[in-house]
């Protein structure tokens, strides 16, 4: 049984849907080796066919494509009884807090921008599972299960920093390091603002962007706090979601204090 509370069939595909092929191999280059059986489908009609003739347990779908929309293939799934319950996530170059606040409306699990980091899409799509289908992945890579309580998360998981020097280089990942502790500290204003006057779409849209920054740099313990507010938000529960986004007041600080601590050792 996944988090969701529907039965979880292991043998079932995860289907990347994307009109480009090169991002369709990526994604399946990511998740195969991990064990996670995967089918491919280059257009949003293609996708639905094949969600109706196998089991698939999870839907990775990008936004842009010819014919048929990323979003109208989810509102699709979405208004079906038979398909409803298999997750979705978007996979897109879009990076607008209003396209993502959109696609999680329409009752998409998560939203994530191209290009996705092998680390960061094993761990959503193992939360969002609620299993992984072989033990030998580095556990480090996957922190978000469902049961694990945040208590349990690192505040800091330096292998993904590391990743990203070995991937882009100093210059780039310090930078990054440096946008992301400016941008945090906006970006936690902003929600705060958002959640004092109800304004739900801000909130959630970055929400959503707070928490894809602190897992690109492996800030485990931030980006777990960001998800429980999302969580909220999909069991329509205010009172839960004020709440945990008051608790960013201590995430954050610890989150920004930890990485500008290993910053220094890079």
């Amino acid at each position: 049984m996944n988090k969701n509370g529907t039965d979880t069939d292991t043998d079932a595909s995860i289907l990347v849907v994307d009109d480009n092929i090169m991002s369709r191999k990526v994604l399946q280059h990511r998740l195969k080796p991990s064990g996670f059986p995967v089918v491919l489908a280059s257009s949003g009609a293609e996708a639905l066919q094949i969600v109706e003739s196998e089991p698939i347990s999870l839907v990775l779908l990008d936004m842009l494509m010819d014919e048929m929309s990323g979003i109208e293939v989810l509102q699709q799934l979405k208004s079906n009884p038979e398909f409803q319950h298999i997750p979705v996530v978007i996979v897109s170059s879009l990076e607008s807090v209003d396209e993502a606040t959109k696609c999680i409306d329409a009752g998409a699990s998560d939203f994530l921008s191209k290009p996705v980091p092998s680390a960061i899409l094993l761990e959503v799509v193992t939360d969002i599972l609620g299993f992984h289908p072989n033990g030998e992945v580095d556990p480090s890579v996957v922190k978000n299960v469902s049961n694990i309580h945040l208590d349990d998360l690192p505040i800091l998981d330096p292998s993904f920093i590391t990743k990203m020097l070995s991937d882009y280089g100093k210059t780039t990942t310090t930078d990054f390091i440096t946008r992301f502790q400016g941008f945090a500290l906006n970006q936690k204003d902003t929600i705060l603002t958002a959640a004092r006057n109800n304004d739900t779409v801000q909130w959630r849209g970055q929400v959503n962007n707070l928490k894809g920054g602190a897992r690109s740099l492996g800030l485990a313990k931030l980006a777990g706090a960001c998800r429980e507010i999302e969580c909220a938000f999909i069991d329509d529960d205010k009172e839960t979601a004020n709440k945990a986004t008051h608790e960013l007041e201590t995430y954050l600080p610890e989150a920004l204090k930890a990485l500008k601590e290993f910053a220094v050792t890079i």
